[in-house]
């Protein structure tokens, strides 16, 4: 039985890419995961889950999309998150917020921390094989809520996770903490959790700029930080704010500074998040930071981590926790984990 969509059979994933930068303009992508969204959700009813039993789970989606933050409390439990960070700092990283963003040179964590490196970010496969992690990818309810987001059946097409250090000096790749947008796929939303204690902005929390996902929303930020003095807004900097990539840092903490919202808890706090909105990983002042991401999507695109799989989806015997073995979670897995 296939599970595939139109990209993994035939249509190029850099293609998609170019068409969607190029030709789309990002605040239009929504009329176009509609579109596709509904097809996929069609041509697979049987991958469909229950829907959104718990009201915690109506108001988390509610949150997703009016603010494009939906915290989700503390996710795992600390001793959970001490077992999943020792783990990582027992493999060999990757000097770099990512490993494209990094030297290419996997070594020990212990080196790059050794060599003052700003972060140490690890294989996908890697974090497949992480306790844990991906068993809570795989929660009903995590799957029902992106599921709702999404409108139709999810796709865990990219896993990730990486330390971020409290190194003075400007960031260095500066994406990761620097404001930004993310442009993976048409629609997608990414779990975030921490593994470590975020308590203040000291500790690199994940900062957002809600409502800036939408056209209306930067409307609105953009109007209420002229009205407050903090913005002169001429049509170069509007069209500036509305851009893709990159984005102005300092502009945007300047003019938004109000708004900005910080997610802090403890290590195990979990926040689903749209970063096609402007945000950023606040740099660490004080203690290091360690953070888990998975990418739920439409399908397969540029960004998706099984084209940096070494030897393919992991098999499902080699994942660190486990996998209910249904056709919705084959689905789900099926570009990082191989179950025949």
């Amino acid at each position: 039985m296939s599970y595939g969509t139109a990209v993994e059979i035939g249509s190029p994933r850099d293609t998609l890419q170019y068409v969607r930068r190029t030709m789309i303009p990002w605040l239009q992508w929504d009329l176009v995961a509609d579109s596709v969204a509904k097809r996929l959700a069609a041509a697979r009813p049987d991958l469909r889950g229950p829907g959104l039993q718990a009201p915690a789970l109506a108001a988390a989606l509610a949150s997703l999309k009016e603010s494009a933050v939906a915290p989700l409390g503390q996710v795992l439990a600390p001793a959970q998150t001490d077992e999943i960070g020792a783990y990582l700092r027992a493999q060999p990283g990757f000097a770099g917020h990512h490993m494209t963003s990094s030297d290419g040179r996997e070594r020990p964590y212990a080196d790059i921390v050794a060599e003052g490196g700003r972060y140490v970010a690890y294989r996908p496969e890697t974090v497949v094989k992480a306790p844990h992690a991906m068993a809570l990818a795989n929660r009903p309810e995590i799957l029902d809520l992106v599921e709702a987001a999404l409108g139709c059946p999810p796709t865990l097409y990219s896993v990730s996770a990486w330390w971020s250090f409290p190194v003075a000096g400007e960031p260095w790749p500066p994406h990761s903490q620097h404001f930004h947008r993310d442009d993976d796929d048409f629609r997608f939303f990414t779990l975030f959790v921490y593994l470590t204690d975020v308590d203040s902005e000291f500790d690199g929390p994940n900062q957002i700029v809600p409502g800036s996902h939408t056209l209306a929303g930067m409307n609105a930020l953009i109007a209420d930080a002229a009205t407050a003095g903090r913005l002169v807004p001429d049509q170069a900097m509007v069209n500036n704010l509305l851009t893709q990539w990159p984005q102005p840092t300092t502009l945007v903490e300047n003019a938004f500074a109000p708004r900005i919202v910080s997610t802090l808890g403890p290590r195990g706090t979990g926040f689903f998040a749209d970063t096609r909105t402007l945000h950023r990983g606040f740099q660490p002042r004080e203690r290091v930071r360690g953070i888990l991401w998975f990418r739920f999507g439409l399908g397969p695109n540029s960004n998706s981590s099984d084209v940096d799989l070494v030897d393919g989806p992991v098999p499902v015997a080699a994942v660190g926790s486990a996998i209910p073995d249904t056709p919705r979670h084959r689905y789900v897995n099926r570009l990082l984990v191989r179950w025949d």
